[in-house]
């Protein structure tokens, strides 16, 4: 027989040996695993960080082009006066060091080359209207040169590929890598046809880049010290060749560009364009093993450049991810043994400990066989059961706690996302209150019918449209308010679905099924795209092999307006549908879904006075469908606030104290008032802005409200225990719920969300002023 202590060793050492042949295998599995995605993320961006800097570097070539252009167009530059055109142009490729050269010439030949040398910019006049060309030298080693005689030039203007293509083009187009004058030297040519009003050719630009420049590009590119990329084009010639095969892969000429690719040259890129070529995913890594090596390769095509047929290849060997992977598999074997060894000791001394109190158990059952009193045997079994019990009873006990736990976890990351929210909506919306604002200063000061002022319109409504989605973060942790507006239910929907087919993917059909002639409803559209938005995620959710989803509008019964969302999913059970609007419940798992999507839903149709109903079947899918009441809200704008936004006020004579704590918006006011004639005095917070007012008699108070040592609203407490009757403009980045009482017992408040145009911030000041300022339609001069 075994001793009880050999066996119980044994079988502790047996089972962790398992567990830690077990884990280790488990972690490897897991490593490489962890090491395959990262190696393909990084390939991916790789690649893609490429195509973006490749294609910024050809529009800054397609824009100095374009620029010549547009000059020649106005009569800023031409061919009667080539030093003129040098001195205009020269900056341009100073600016540009990409540029390697600049050709600016008639039809005739006479015109202006500018090339870019390592002593600094080289220009001369072009005169190849003769047999033999000539040049003669405007600037040398980036110096105006003030006298140079004419000297013969071997280039030929008539003969350059790009020349040849613009007698045959209308429009701007890349020319393909060639070799260029004379010189082992290769790029790429952007020519633009100058032509008539008539359409005759009276010249062309040519601007060139060297491939040797774009090669630096690729090879920052490569992830790992061995990883090698590959720019070819669409016939399969090498453009732009990897950094550790550039030297060794050249031609017979020593030229390494331009070389079709084969068995003989860069045969690993060869094969892996035929094995990209032929794979069904274009768009993923793939693996490749060649010369005893496995590699982890990926290609795409260069989209976004017009005119540019150019495929990018990255391979990367597996000797740059396996040597990291080694020193880190010969830790874990090291640790695993030392962890074993530990593991072992201790079942030695465990097995010690247990052994004497099991012999002496075995001894008091041997004393009961041979007749004697043993011990409580019966006893002590009884004790176990009732320890069972006992933990049983405390299991279920923690259980309940950590459900507790976990939907108190829960509500607290929805509090912190409000408090979050809060001081990101003051943050962005003041650096959006000065964008605005500087937007309208910028406006003012260029004439009517500017081009200028319709992008800076464009850019305001970008910012607005930015304060919006601040607005709908805030309504989410009812933060603020919903803004109830007359909407267009039918073109909400389909602005809302034009966002869903990013989010539906390829395998679900998106339907539309809109009433025509349909009433606003009076809503938030912000609150109801959301609406929308989280209805169709439930919805595909519930489609995993794809199927329709139906977006529908109508009418209904008593004047409302109904909206439904129905697909042909997996349907709700009969037993989950009475709970599916409780928040924090949900079927999904914990990192798909928290159970607040329906609960926000709910909610915001209970908001905006309607109803929501959802009817489905396991296997049929399911319908959502929400009554809205239909119809405008009470409520008219404040007639002097339009008719003030209507006149904008001169401030000449008034003082104007501003108390705001984000510099730039502080400035911009500053600016604004004085240009509009108003004695401003700043204050950077609430405590500074009291001293500043005791200090001195102002006409008008314009403050912010979060503003550190003294909120706007304890600046406006004190301004109100001496001065009732002095008016007040309170600026917030985000709600101010809880004071429209007591703005509507203060005539001489306001309250200005962020952001806001300077014209709004003047129309309240001439409210608040009234006749104590004058009207003018633009600043003091």
């Amino acid at each position: 027989m075994v001793p009880l202590r050999r066996l119980l060793q044994r079988e502790l050492l047996l089972l962790i040996g398992l567990l830690a042949g077990l884990t280790t295998l488990l972690a490897w599995a897991g490593m490489s695993r962890s090491m395959d995605q990262q190696i393909q993320a990084r390939s991916r961006e790789s690649l893609a960080r490429l195509s973006s800097d490749l294609k910024g570097d050809l529009a800054l070539v397609e824009r100095v082009g374009g620029t010549v252009d547009r000059w020649w167009r106005e009569g800023r530059v031409s061919f009667g006066d080539l030093p003129g055109a040098e001195a205009q142009i020269a900056p341009v490729l100073e600016e540009f060091p990409l540029v390697a050269n600049l050709v600016f010439v008639s039809a005739e030949g006479w015109g202006l080359s500018m090339s870019r040398l390592s002593d600094g910019l080289a220009t001369y006049h072009l005169d190849a209207r003769r047999p033999q060309a000539m040049k003669r030298y405007l600037r040398q080693g980036g110096r105006r040169l003030p006298f140079a005689v004419w000297e013969r030039t071997p280039y030929k203007v008539y003969q350059r590929p790009w020349w040849k293509l613009a007698t045959e083009s209308t429009s701007a187009q890349w020319v393909g890598a060639y070799r260029f004058v004379n010189l082992p030297t290769h790029g790429l040519s952007y020519m633009v046809p100058l032509r008539g009003p008539g359409g005759e050719l009276q010249g062309a630009i040519c601007v060139d880049i060297f491939l040797r420049t774009l090669s630096q590009r690729a090879w920052e590119a490569q992830p790992t010290p061995h990883a090698q990329v590959l720019v070819s084009d669409d016939r399969g010639t090498a453009l732009i060749l990897p950094g550790v095969l550039s030297g060794n892969a050249a031609s017979p000429e020593g030229l390494p560009f331009l070389r079709p690719l084969g068995p003989d040259f860069l045969p690993l890129f060869h094969r892996l364009q035929g094995v990209w070529s032929k794979a069904r995913d274009k768009r993923e890594p793939f693996r490749l093993r060649f010369g005893g090596e496995g590699y982890t390769c990926i290609a795409e095509p260069l989209v976004g450049a017009a005119g540019v047929d150019w495929r990018l290849s990255l391979a990367i060997p597996d000797r740059d991810v396996q040597g990291p992977a080694k020193r880190l598999s010969m830790i874990l074997l090291l640790a695993g043994l030392v962890i074993m060894g530990l593991a072992a000791w201790r079942v030695v001394l465990l097995s010690r400990r247990f052994s004497a109190p099991l012999e002496a158990l075995a001894a008091m059952a041997q004393s009961m066989g041979e007749g004697e009193t043993p011990g409580p045997v019966e006893t002590r079994i009884q004790e176990i059961q009732t320890l069972g019990q006992a933990i049983q009873r405390a299991g279920a006990a923690v259980q309940q706690e950590v459900s507790l736990q976990r939907q108190l976890l829960r509500s607290q990351r929805v509090q912190v996302v409000g408090t979050l929210s809060g001081g990101i909506a003051h943050d962005v919306n003041n650096q959006l209150a000065a964008i605005v604002g500087q937007l309208d200063l910028a406006r003012q000061a260029l004439p009517e019918g500017d081009p200028a002022r319709r992008r800076m319109d464009l850019a305001e409504e970008t910012a607005h449209r930015c304060s919006a989605m601040v607005r709908s973060l805030l309504k989410f942790t009812h933060q603020t308010r919903h803004e109830f507006l007359p909407v267009d239910l039918n073109a909400l929907v389909r602005s809302t679905a034009a966002l869903l087919g990013h989010l539906l993917g390829g395998r679900i059909q998106l339907e539309l099924t809109l009433e025509p002639g349909l009433g606003p409803v009076q809503g938030d559209p912000v609150g109801l795209e959301q609406v929308i938005m989280n209805l169709a995620i439930n919805a595909r959710d519930a489609m995993p092999g794809g199927g329709v989803l139906t977006i529908a509008t109508g009418r209904a019964a008593g004047g409302a307006v109904r909206l439904s969302v129905k697909d042909t999913g997996l349907g709700i059970p009969a037993d989950v549908l009475p709970r599916v609007f409780e928040p924090f419940f949900s079927t999904k798992a914990a990192e798909q879904g928290h159970g607040l999507g329906l609960a926000m839903v709910s909610g915001i149709v209970r908001a905006h006075a309607g109803r929501i109903e959802v009817q489905s079947q396991p296997g049929a899918g399911a319908e959502f469908q929400i009554f809205l009441p239909e119809g405008r809200a009470p409520g008219e704008s404040h007639p002097a606030a339009a008719a003030a936004l209507q006149q904008l006020p001169s401030l000449r004579g008034l003082r104007i104290l501003v108390v705001e704590d984000e510099i730039h918006l502080r400035d911009l006011l500053m600016e604004m008032l004085t240009l509009r004639g108003a004695d401003a005095t700043a204050a950077q917070d609430g405590a500074e802005g009291w001293e500043k007012f005791l200090q001195g008699a102002f006409d008008l108070v314009i403050c912010d409200q979060q503003m550190p040592r003294m909120t706007g609203l304890e600046l406006l407490a004190r301004l109100r225990e001496g001065h009732l009757g002095l008016p007040v403009i309170l600026i917030s980045g985000h709600g101010l719920e809880g004071i429209e009482e007591g703005q509507a017992r203060d005539a001489r408040l306001r309250i200005l969300a962020k952001p806001y145009g300077l014209n709004q911030l003047l129309g309240l000041i001439g409210e608040l002023l009234g006749d104590r300022g004058g009207h003018s339609g633009s600043p003091p001069g």
